[in-house]
């Protein structure tokens, strides 16, 4: 063999090796791990940076594909969760006291809204500016978690909320603009923001002022997702707070993926509600999402004193922070 013929054979068969590496198969990959989030309430900016994680691939990142299911009046987040419907909830830190003591194993593992955004409303003329000029008047409450916030104002300033007539809560606050109800409760990041689209100033009573403390949306799963699955519950609350992250920093990010999802399609009244949210979920104490025992506390005695719940039947951890801290590490 000429020295030609040689080198020749050895390109040909040199090609032939290329060739076949390119027509190698790759190994599929594994399909993306199906994860359902229950939210609290319909598709709106209070949920923003679930939109971003999920419309700028941050879940798909972590490989997940995550399904946003809403929820309404008649839909309860924590018993979806129980039932095996959603593998995580947004709901009140209330409702995660009243479950555990009923036995049901769910675990807060983040606090969206750090500061509740909860408040109580009066119109302009009423003269209602102070929860001690309650008593004698009528009130209607958007939801429980609104009656235990009063009860535990109340308390804070040895009210009697006896004094109070309870009436039919109407979340047009029709009966409010007609005088028929002297306080109704409300978000300041919902219902708040439609009175003042309406022209209405508002007189504004937050709890958080008279000494309650209540985290707002929290984030819960079971206790058998959290011992049985943590790289899942790492990986999803490392991919939910990256898009938190970019939907506060860039908030026309946030009401752009909101927008995508959001059953009002009023772009103005998302971002207000965006940027109302901002406060009270950064608030520039610790990490995004973090929780501490004394808060828990001020609740589960709150819950106790009104008679909610019975706080002796409160077994194991009412959060854990574990998985949180584990999907902070790669930033910190």
């Amino acid at each position: 063999m000429n020295i030609s013929n040689k080198y020749l054979t050895v390109a040909s068969l040199v090609l032939v090796l290329i060739v076949s590496a390119c027509n190698q198969v790759s190994p599929p990959q594994p399909p993306a791990e199906k994860v359902t989030l229950q939210l609290k309430w319909v598709h709106q900016a209070q949920f923003a940076g679930f939109y971003v994680a999920k419309d700028l691939g941050m879940y798909q990142q972590h490989d997940l594909e995550v399904d946003l299911v809403a929820a309404g009046p008649k839909i309860k987040p924590l018993q979806n969760l129980v039932e095996g419907k959603a593998d995580f909830a947004i709901t009140s830190a209330e409702d995660v006291i009243k479950y555990r003591s009923e036995g049901r194993p769910v675990v807060a593992i983040a606090a969206i809204y750090r500061l509740n955004p909860h408040i109580f409303m009066t119109m302009p003329d009423s003269g209602i500016t102070d929860p001690r000029q309650f008593p004698g008047h009528s009130i209607s409450y958007s939801s429980k978690d609104g009656k235990l916030q009063a009860v535990s104002m109340f308390n804070n300033l040895s009210l009697d909320m006896d004094t109070l007539t309870e009436k039919k809560y109407d979340y047009k606050y029709q009966n409010l603009i007609n005088g028929e109800v002297d306080i109704a409760t409300g978000y300041m990041t919902g219902g708040y923001l439609r009175l003042q689209k309406l022209g209405f100033k508002m007189n504004v009573i937050w709890p958080e002022d008279y000494g309650v403390h209540v985290y707002g949306d929290v984030l819960v799963t079971t206790e058998s997702t959290l011992q049985q699955k943590p790289e899942l519950v790492r990986s999803f609350l490392s991919a939910s707070f990256e898009g938190w992250r970019r939907a506060l920093a860039d908030q026309n990010q946030g009401v752009d993926s909101t927008m995508k999802f959001a059953l009002e399609a009023d772009r103005d009244l998302q971002k207000e509600m965006l940027s109302q949210s901002f406060p009270l979920i950064e608030t520039g104490e610790d990490r995004l999402g973090w929780m501490n025992a004394t808060v828990w506390n001020e609740i589960v005695e709150s819950l106790s004193s009104s008679g909610a719940i019975n706080k002796d039947n409160l077994k194991g951890k009412l959060f854990d922070m574990e998985m949180l801290k584990q999907a902070y590490e790669p930033i910190l």
